[in-house]
């Protein structure tokens, strides 16, 4: 019941975030200001991870606290990958396509450092999601 709900809550809060991202970009002339980028990364991996793990509970819960921290990275960071490709190819397919359409010269990835930032912030909201459960799922944890 409760894992449900979160999968629920996880899903519409991914929804939330994506169209939140469109909001932005559009009317800020297709740019997110670096802030934003690492704001939305965090979000999507806290939330990319709390996908995984309630979708994978079961399964996580007959591996050791370690594992089960490594494997929801991994997941997490594999997603944001998958999401560096669909920005790379949006890149390659859309710019010219928005430009004559529209006459605007937009783009949807920034360089490697932003690449590489991206998947950092991505871990760190997938650290912090994994730090939060253990503590609420552990309460012998003490802050």
């Amino acid at each position: 019941m409760i894992l449900e709900l979160m999968l629920k809550l996880t899903l519409t809060l991914m929804i939330l975030l994506l169209l939140a991202n469109v909001y932005l970009l559009t009317t800020k002339d297709w740019i997110a200001t670096m802030a934003e980028s690492m704001a939305f990364h965090f979000l999507g991996g806290f939330l990319a991870a709390m996908l995984v793990f309630s979708l994978y509970h079961s399964e996580f819960a007959k591996l050791s606290q370690p594992v089960r921290l490594l494997t929801v990275v991994a997941m997490t960071l594999m997603i944001g990958v998958f999401w560096e490709f669909s920005e790379y190819i949006a890149n390659q397919i859309l710019t010219n396509w928005i430009y004559q359409a529209y006459h605007y010269r937009g783009y949807f990835m920034g360089d490697l450092d932003d690449t590489v930032q991206d998947l950092a912030m991505d871990t760190i909201g997938a650290l912090t999601f994994i730090i939060l459960s253990f503590k609420f799922a552990n309460p012998k944890i003490k802050s």
